[in-house]
């Protein structure tokens, strides 16, 4: 399983104890505080509902809610991609682990018991986590960083990232892939016309528009 980071200086938090200068538990309490009101408030959204804290969870989780779930992926490119796509300046790092255990969220009622570091290898139940092939680690403590499980750290230098975003599109591996859906494709098209921000020449901005043009036509 791998991640991908944009900042090789990150550390391996889930999102809830990033930037929240708490203690474990009130940052506790504040995440289910959280996850009910999602609950509550996502509810005419939503036309299955998830059956357990596992599955509201990892739903808020994708959509942006901070929590316990830290992103992985079984696809190394996916964890490249992330790598690359932001702080394009900056290193970035791609992680693989082996060898954690799977829950078995059977005989664990909720994300909020458990008392180890495993991983969950959650049903794809959205298109984002399908795309992505995705799965999370679980901890027991969200201040404490990931290191269950870690076998190597590779660095991705700042300077190999925009060359490595494109040859990653070429095998399909983009914005429009990665997060399915409209917001997906408007962020993509964005990306692919970044080479026009701060450009002044006509002629150039021309060329690079009909090249587009042609692409469209040929797809």
């Amino acid at each position: 399983m791998y991640r991908g980071i944009s900042n090789y200086e990150f550390r391996l938090l889930p999102k809830v104890a990033r930037n929240w200068n708490l203690e474990k538990g009130i940052l506790e309490i504040i995440e289910k505080k959280m996850l009910t009101e999602f609950k509550i408030r996502s509810t005419p959204f939503i036309d299955n509902m998830p059956e357990s804290d596992w599955g509201w969870m990892a739903l808020a989780q994708h959509h942006g809610l901070p929590t316990r779930l830290l992103d992985w992926t079984l696809n190394p490119l996916v964890a490249l991609y992330f790598a690359c796509r932001e702080n394009i300046y900056l290193d970035g790092a791609v992680y693989f682990a082996i060898c954690l255990n799977e829950f078995d969220i059977s005989e664990t009622a909720s994300p909020f018991d458990i008392k180890e570091t495993k991983k969950w290898s959650s049903p794809h139940s959205n298109q984002r986590l399908a795309s992505q092939d995705g799965l999370f680690t679980v901890t027991e403590n969200p201040l404490q960083p990931i290191d269950t499980g870690i076998k190597y750290r590779v660095i991705i230098k700042s300077s190999a990232k925009v060359s490595l975003l494109k040859t990653l599109n070429s095998f399909g591996i983009n914005h429009c892939s990665i997060f399915p859906g409209l917001d997906g494709v408007a962020q993509y098209v964005e990306e692919r016309n970044r080479a026009l921000y701060g450009e002044h020449d006509l002629e150039a901005i021309k060329k690079i528009f009909e090249e587009g043009i042609r692409e469209y036509e040929e797809y």
